[in-house]
């Protein structure tokens, strides 16, 4: 192999301006389009709720007078200060350059619902303040769509202006493995450099791609280095300001949660049994329920519509019953829209035999399968058939987002446990889910094991937050229809 020698590489070599003096400009920039635009969002809510009928009529002017826009442009400067405050400290919006809409969107949500509290609390220890407090609840919608537009647009100038002044960059990614692949799959849609990979080789090698090709950030998978390599490609690079980034693989993710113990004063990691207990078992349930109950009146004239056309389209019930697998192994009926003939279950054995199933063999699941009626292909197409789950939802048997619940018929679970053992009992330990991780990354599309391990990282890394994540992503991925039948 051949050898680099470690100082042709400068500091600065991989790029004119070192990425903390971009990542500075760029967090200046959007600070400051957000301070314009969380500023023009509290006017509009003050004109809002003090010059519009609707507002007014149900709730009342102060003393009978409209509080003039110079009385509360006093509050401006420590309201936008706040606000960017937790912006910056709290959802971490400034930190990186480029993350995707959907990330955006949480942060940004994350944000204003924080500075909404934030504000809210200071009007209880500041009397002058108790009259905005409906000023800031309306001040929500308007900060969210202001500084999502100023995002977007602020990111898509700057990756052009970065491009003009500094010239492209690239982005070096080290691995073979399936990590290395989603990952490049997830940074090529961000899109804002050159993305570069190879396989897993010596320090040499990457010295010399890091040095030819202006590198300014690597990614490590399966790099095939021992750690005193590592460690000292990873201190020569950075002094070099090359950002160094070691992505653990699928496998180490999925081993329970790591966490640090600092018992008998020796930092040590453990493993943590993944399930939902106590607080957190309360309230995702609680969200379960509220939300379910919203989705089931909102639409009960459209399923209505939906019954009927199921109806005058084939013979048979309009729901299906299918018996899954849900929370702790007990078994429960699955209601969906009935998509397949009435004789779907008597011609599953037959499917079986000819060899139709996922494409690892895990999940059974037919790309053109014979037994789907009209209405039912494009019911799955736009993953209508999956609504009277909130039924299910409803009963305690599955909740909003978990893995995908089992089918018992069609041996899912024997596969799993064939192919991994114990592991596959993981999925067990949070209630099953009518939308979940590998639904919003490209449904039947996604590899029978890449989808099992993204039901077991969900598991093992819930959170609220991702929760929220993953209902933000639904809706587009079922409106692009990818991976649906």
């Amino acid at each position: 192999m051949p050898s680099v020698d470690k100082a042709t590489i400068p500091p600065g070599a991989a790029r004119s301006w070192t990425e903390i003096s971009w990542r500075t400009l760029w967090a200046a920039s959007a600070i400051s389009l957000d301070a314009f635009s969380l500023g023009l969002s509290f006017y509009g809510a003050w004109a809002v709720r003090f010059h519009t009928r609707f507002f007014t009529s149900f709730f009342p002017l102060p003393n009978g007078d409209i509080l003039n826009w110079a009385y509360y442009a006093g509050f401006l400067p420590p309201v936008i200060f706040v606000w960017l405050f937790i912006l910056w400290y709290g959802a971490d919006v400034y930190r990186e350059l480029s993350v995707s809409w959907e990330d955006l969107a949480f942060s940004l949500l994350k944000g204003c619902l924080q500075g909404w509290a934030a504000m809210m609390a200071l009007s209880f220890l500041y009397h002058r303040l108790s009259d905005s407090r409906l000023v800031f609840a309306v001040m929500i919608p308007f900060a969210f769509a202001g500084l999502m537009i100023g995002h977007r647009l602020l990111g898509g100038l700057w990756s052009r202006a970065r491009r003009a002044l500094a010239g492209e960059s690239a982005l070096l990614l080290v691995g073979d493995d399936r990590t290395s692949q989603t990952l490049a799959a997830k940074l090529s849609k961000l899109n804002h450099r050159r993305i570069l990979t190879m396989p897993p080789t010596g320090p040499g090698e990457i010295r010399r791609k890091v040095q030819e090709c202006g590198v300014s950030e690597l990614f490590l998978t399966n790099s095939g280095l021992d750690r005193d390599e590592l460690l000292d490609l990873a201190d020569e690079l950075e002094g070099g300001g090359v950002d160094v980034r070691i992505v653990p693989g699928l496998l180490e993710m999925r081993m329970g949660e790591v966490q640090v113990d600092q018992a008998f004063g020796i930092p040590t990691l453990r493993l943590r049994h993944c399930s939902l207990s106590g607080v957190d078992s309360f309230a995702k349930r609680a969200f379960d329920v509220a939300f379910s109950i919203l989705v089931l009146a909102a639409g009960a004239v459209p399923w209505l519509v939906l019954g009927l056309l199921i109806k005058g389209d084939s013979r048979g019930p309009v729901l299906f019953k299918q018996r899954r697998i849900g929370y702790r192994g007990r078994p429960f009926d699955a209601y969906k829209f009935r998509t397949m003939s009435a004789d779907a279950e008597r011609r599953l054995h037959g499917l079986r035999e000819e060899g139709a199933s996922g494409k690892d063999g895990l999940y059974f699941k037919v790309k053109e399968d014979p037994r789907v009626t009209r209405v039912g292909r494009w019911l799955r197409r736009f993953s209508l058939d999956e609504f009277p789950q909130f039924i299910n939802v409803l009963r305690g048997e599955m909740s909003l987002v978990g893995p995908r619940p089992l089918a018992v018929a069609t041996g899912e679970m024997a596969a799993l446990e064939r192919r991994y053992g114990r592991v596959a009992t993981k999925i067990f330990n949070v209630r099953p889910g009518i939308t979940g991780l590998w639904q919003v990354s490209g449904r039947s599309e996604v590899s029978d094991e890449k989808r099992f391990d993204l039901d077991l990282y969900y598991i093992e890394h819930w959170s609220p937050g991702l929760d929220l994540k993953i209902i933000l992503k639904t809706v587009p991925a079922m409106l692009s229809a990818k991976g649906a039948y």
